[in-house]
């Protein structure tokens, strides 16, 4: 049980994988430090629930800092570095 939220960061070869999850019953923004994710970016593709419980899937380009989580929602960032 995560609490309140949490985000977790895993990589295989060029590509990282980073999910968070919002556990409490109101919309968040949680804050990610992707700092670490060195080299260039090739494509940074955001997998993100709305309002509605339905996937968005977004090309974001860049890395964000803030991530808005719906309540009980959460994230999937996928980094592609080749």
């Amino acid at each position: 049980y995560p609490g309140e939220s949490a985000v977790l960061a895993r990589r295989s070869g060029d590509t990282w994988y980073v999910a968070g999850i919002n556990g409490s019953d109101e919309a968040k923004t949680l804050a990610c430090d992707l700092s670490f994710i060195k080299g260039k970016k090739k494509n940074v593709r955001l997998f993100a629930d709305d309002a509605s419980g339905k996937w968005q899937i977004s090309n974001i380009g860049k890395l964000p800092s803030k991530i808005d989580c719906q309540p009980r929602g959460g994230f999937v960032i996928v980094v592609n570095r080749r």
